[in-house]
């Protein structure tokens, strides 16, 4: 038994009318179970998505003092139990970045949960914006250590991350590809793997 999931970074989508069909008629061609809609920033287009467009999901939206926020929603009746909660570790101790989002699943039979993480790590090439980004790699570690050492989830808990990991590089030291590289030993370190992209820059 599984589920569908997409993650989408839609660029600053505050959007018209006309571009969010376009947006909601490209989601609904893939069918997703589970989806996450990255740098989301016009709460009256969350209530269109709700209520015109996918009436049978249910949503979440992280809130922060950024402009740009992570929307997600899941399929209701693909679920036995789904609870959607924002991880504020995420933001690198920066009120300016984004919170995680994380939607916990259960299906039917299923005793432990899976957890798709969506997460807007800090973008840009100065040694700030590079640390930011390994703090919240690390978070991601512990939380997948957490969640595997949770009593009740009896080691079976996954966790997918998904979303823009902005993986460029550090000015003048380290490059994108470097930081691509370190990224999957350190995941390999914790547990965790890279999947094969089927695009280069997706």
């Amino acid at each position: 038994m599984g589920f569908s999931f997409l993650s989408w970074n839609i660029r600053k989508f505050k959007a018209s009318r006309a571009r969010t069909k376009k947006v909601v008629d490209l989601i609904k061609k893939f069918k997703p179970d589970v989806f996450g809609i990255l740098e989301f920033s016009d709460k009256d287009v969350a209530r269109r998505l709700a209520f015109d467009y996918f009436k049978d999901y249910d949503f979440g939206i992280t809130e922060s003092r950024g402009a740009m926020e992570i929307l997600v929603g899941h399929r209701r009746s693909k679920f036995v139990q789904a609870i959607f909660t924002q991880r504020r570790e995420f933001n690198a101790g920066s009120i300016h970045l984004r919170p995680g989002a994380i939607l916990s699943v259960r299906q039917k039979g299923q005793s432990s949960f899976d957890n798709i993480l969506f997460l807007h790590t800090d973008s840009g090439t100065q040694n700030k914006d590079y640390q930011n980004r390994q703090i919240m790699f690390k978070k991601i570690w512990g939380l997948n250590k957490g969640l595997k050492n949770l009593p009740i989830q009896k080691g079976k808990a996954r966790l997918v991350v998904a979303g823009d990991l902005n993986t460029m590089g550090k000015s003048g030291t380290v490059t994108a590809t470097q930081e691509m590289s370190k990224l999957t030993n350190d995941a390999t370190k914790n547990g965790m793997e890279l999947l094969n992209k089927s695009h280069e820059k997706t």
